[in-house]
């Protein structure tokens, strides 16, 4: 409350009047922000300057009492620092999660953003590419020397190829070992053979190479075919006589043994089977399967290597 005064009567008395105070209206406040690094460096700075003037009044002993002083300086030092290792960390969006990861070399705290920068993407790209690359390389030699289950004269034969045909060439050229590979090994061995046999050495083995081999390499031995009638039962080596059986019947070759035969451009490996045959001049005696993969029909001798 307030007391006034004001003249009302001519003897100049002063009458008191209570005259309410007026409502005070608070001033407008603006919502608090928070301090940015120049601002808190600034307050710091001033604290330090005060301090600073503080520590220079005289004590009672007439010295300078510079503890204070000292005090604000390291203040001042770690204020300054903390705003420094703020303002240099990388910070990311509210919606972003905060990941602080530490580098094992440097031991510094790295952001989301940091593991995944640019330099990485160009890595995983290169990654990538290369992991593409070597796929196609493997499918291409894959392709290229993918395992072939054909008898030898089926196709003709060169260097990076490989199947069973490769196998039997092995086998007839006496190579060991047997890897079905038509690597430089083979390559080699198949070259020197044309040479021998008159032949261009260029290491294709085609029709005129074989014939060569059939009669170079292999021996004529008399030979016929047994089985029908006699599907069901079990031959001298264990095995059940069937028209899918392959193999060879011989008098004195262990069971198992395996025998490449030839007939006309034909090859094929099989083991031994059965006993037999019992028929003077005869060496071998195929079973049903075995003659109707060499397209054998008759009593003609056969080429063969063991």
């Amino acid at each position: 409350m307030t007391i006034t005064g004001r003249p009302e009567d001519p003897d100049r008395r002063t009458r008191l009047a209570i005259v309410p105070d007026a409502p005070s209206v608070p001033p407008a406040t603006e919502p608090a922000r928070p301090a940015t690094s120049r601002e808190r460096a600034a307050a710091a700075e001033r604290w330090a300057e005060k301090e600073r003037r503080a520590a220079r009044q005289r004590d009672d002993d007439g010295h300078l009492d510079l503890r204070l002083e000292a005090s604000a300086r390291k203040q001042h030092r770690s204020s300054a620092q903390e705003d420094r290792s703020r303002s240099a960390r990388r910070t990311l969006p509210e919606s972003e999660p905060r990941w602080d990861v530490r580098s094992r070399r440097e031991g510094r705290p790295r952001s989301a953003a940091g593991l995944f920068g640019q330099p990485d993407r160009v890595a995983a790209w290169a990654v990538g590419m290369g992991l593409v690359l070597l796929l196609l390389a493997a499918t291409t030699s894959r392709a290229a020397t993918s395992f072939a289950h054909v008898d030898l004269g089926a196709r003709p034969l060169h260097s990076g190829m490989s199947g069973r045909d490769v196998r039997e060439l092995q086998r007839v050229l006496r190579m060991a070992p047997v890897t079905g590979f038509f690597g430089s090994k083979t390559r080699d061995r198949v070259k020197s053979f044309e040479r021998h046999a008159g032949l261009p050495a260029d290491g294709v083995v085609g029709p005129d190479v074989r014939a060569a081999l059939v009669h170079y390499k292999m021996r004529a031995y008399g030979a016929s075919y047994f089985g029908p009638g006699l599907f069901g039962q079990h031959t001298a080596c264990g095995e059940i006589l069937s028209h899918r059986l392959l193999g060879v019947a011989h008098r004195t070759l262990p069971c198992g043994s395996v025998v490449t035969l030839a007939y006309g451009d034909r090859f094929i490996t099989v083991r031994v089977v059965d006993r037999g045959p019992y028929v003077h001049g005869r060496d071998f005696d195929l079973t049903w399967a075995t003659a109707q993969a060499l397209a054998y029909a008759s009593a003609d001798p056969v080429a063969a290597t063991y």
